[in-house]
């Protein structure tokens, strides 16, 4: 016959063990939480800096504008075409 002492081990020890793949689930779920959370944070710095670039771009465009002028710009623009297409 089965001992009710060795019955309640058993089920002491398996609930020890789902109780432990709980925590490890737990734990493994927090992580990925702020792994994307991390992620997040990354690309919203990646657009920040991909907008500061593109506005610096658009400074650098105005000032070689006032300094060369509206004909000159045009000649660079028609130079930077053709050489992209070699």
């Amino acid at each position: 016959m089965l001992d009710i002492n060795e019955i309640r081990k058993r089920a002491q020890q398996a609930s020890e063990r789902a109780a432990d793949s709980m925590k490890k689930t737990f734990e493994k779920t927090e992580e990925l939480v702020q792994e994307i959370e991390a992620s997040s944070v990354e690309e919203a710095s990646v657009s920040a800096a991909e907008a500061q670039i593109n506005t610096s771009t658009e400074r650098q465009v105005e000032i070689l504008g006032e300094i060369f002028g509206a004909a000159s710009m045009e000649q660079m623009a028609v130079n930077e075409e053709r050489l992209q297409k070699w």
